[in-house]
């Protein structure tokens, strides 16, 4: 052993790879008492100091003599207070600096009352290392749920398992101050859509002492809606019996939102590809039908009408691959003629014996001509497929955009919040009219049905802002 300097550097004293069994203690004394030598039979790494050393961090122990002025047991136990290093006066001082020292968080120790091999000495350092290195794990962990990011929330499991502890992460999530919850059930964050089923299946794990984890739907202060990913846990002492619940709370309501996006987009997938089959129904049933008469009459304009149904077959068939890919909106918009398109669609799709009244002034819309050509032909249709004998059709501008109207039976008020569902049956309202809505949605637009003129259906078209009509 040497005196000042150390006899290992600061960081080799305290962080060189030694095993938590090592400590490093710092004996500041003028003389050698044999002190250090005894330190070191207990396994310590001892550097010796005439003089308080200058960085007491760089140890996990000070011991230290009281001999003013160049040691001051009192301003060392100080120093070391402030550098969370225990200090242990061993020394007969003062009852005015042994006060002092204690009131620094040091300890005391006589050496009047140890043995000759300074057995007391060793084991109160040992246990003033063991205490701060106890401080600092505390400290480290409680600084690392308390800035958590996400929600942590300690209760009682006892009575009405009231709060005891929210960190900085649950305030920021839930907008409530952890003052304001603390003896409080968790509950108050619930609101009138939280499932009551996943509620009660928080309940009876707790009251079961299980760990559980669940999906709830929370409220913030505030009151707006969040998706809180709960995971509670059991905490139990020593006999094994549950004393606190442990709360870790995270908000992921992106994830959720994400999710039904997801399902929604499937759903899309789905109900495109019962378009694909549907939509294609009229126009293959004409193609099969003239290519018949053309087989028997070798008659070259039922060939052309069977070639502009299978034109027509495709251009579906990339037209709804394409929304498949890249969902509802319309991407890429262009100039389209509604009254050019409502023609087309009506000698696809309307029925053989009615007729068509069409204005000629509905002007055009930036959209997509093929979903909109399937808008009116799916209208056309349901025309067709309900219509009565005979049925007229009328395909009129209005102030908000344009509708769509026929002589029939109607669609009864009962019926109408249901109409533009998907899988409805052909006997009832059909998927004609869930395609409709869809390509309005696509497009922006907002359908409604109600009364035609002539006890009809109508189906009037409210175009977005930025989808007028010309």
């Amino acid at each position: 052993m040497t005196r000042s300097p150390r006899q290992r550097s600061a960081p080799e004293l305290r962080d060189g790879g030694r095993s938590p069994d090592d400590v490093a203690v710092a004996y500041v004394a003028p003389a050698d008492d044999g002190v250090p030598d005894a330190l070191s039979r207990e396994g310590f790494a001892v550097a010796v100091h005439d003089v308080p050393p200058a960085d007491p961090t760089a140890v996990d122990c000070l011991v230290s003599v009281h001999d003013p002025p160049a040691v001051d047991a009192a301003a060392l136990a100080a120093d070391a207070a402030a550098a969370g290093v225990p200090f242990l006066l061993y020394d007969d001082a003062p009852p005015e600096t042994v006060a002092r020292v204690l009131d620094a968080d040091g300890d005391h120790l006589s050496p009047t009352a140890d043995d000759g091999d300074r057995r007391v000495l060793r084991a109160g350092v040992r246990r003033a290392v063991e205490r701060a290195r106890e401080r600092r794990d505390y400290e480290l962990k409680r600084r690392v749920i308390e800035q958590s990011p996400v929600g942590v929330t300690i209760a009682e499991a006892d009575g009405d398992q009231p709060l005891v502890y929210a960190n900085s992460g649950f305030e920021t999530m839930t907008g409530y101050r952890a003052a304001d919850v603390l003896g409080r059930n968790c509950r108050f964050l619930q609101g009138p859509e939280t499932d009551e089923s996943t509620v009660g299946e928080l309940r009876e794990a707790i009251e079961r002492g299980e760990r559980v984890a669940v999906d709830l739907l929370n409220y913030r202060r505030d009151g707006t809606p969040f998706w809180n990913h709960l995971d509670v846990a059991p905490i139990r002492d020593a006999e094994g019996e549950v004393t606190h619940y442990f709360g870790f709370q995270k908000d992921i309501t992106e994830r959720k939102e994400l999710e039904r996006d997801l399902r929604r987009r499937n759903d899309r997938l789905d109900r495109f590809a019962d378009v694909v089959s549907h939509d294609l129904r009229n126009p293959l049933n004409v193609a099969v039908g003239n290519l018949d008469l053309a087989r028997e009459a070798g008659d070259e304009e039922s060939l052309d009408a069977v070639g502009a149904a299978l034109d027509r077959m495709d251009a579906l068939i990339e037209s709804v691959l394409a929304v498949a890919r890249e969902g509802t909106a319309v991407e890429d918009p262009e100039p389209v003629d509604l009254a050019a398109v409502a023609e087309a669609a009506w000698a696809t799709a309307g029925p053989s014996d009615g007729d068509a009244v069409i204005d000629a002034d509905l002007g055009t819309v930036e959209g997509d001509p093929d979903r909109v050509r399937s808008l009116f032909e799916n209208l056309f249709r349901n025309v067709a497929d309900h219509g009565g004998e005979r049925p007229v059709v009328r395909v009129e501008s209005t102030r908000a955009g344009f509708a769509v109207e026929d002589d029939g039976p109607g669609i009864p008020p009962e019926d109408r919040d249901s109409v533009f569902e998907w899988g409805v049956t052909e006997d009832g309202t059909g998927i004609g009219l869930a395609v409709v809505d869809a390509v309005a949605e696509a497009h922006g637009w907002v359908v409604t049905v109600g009364d035609g003129r002539a006890g009809g259906a109508r189906f009037a078209f409210d175009l977005a802002p930025d989808r007028t009509v010309a």
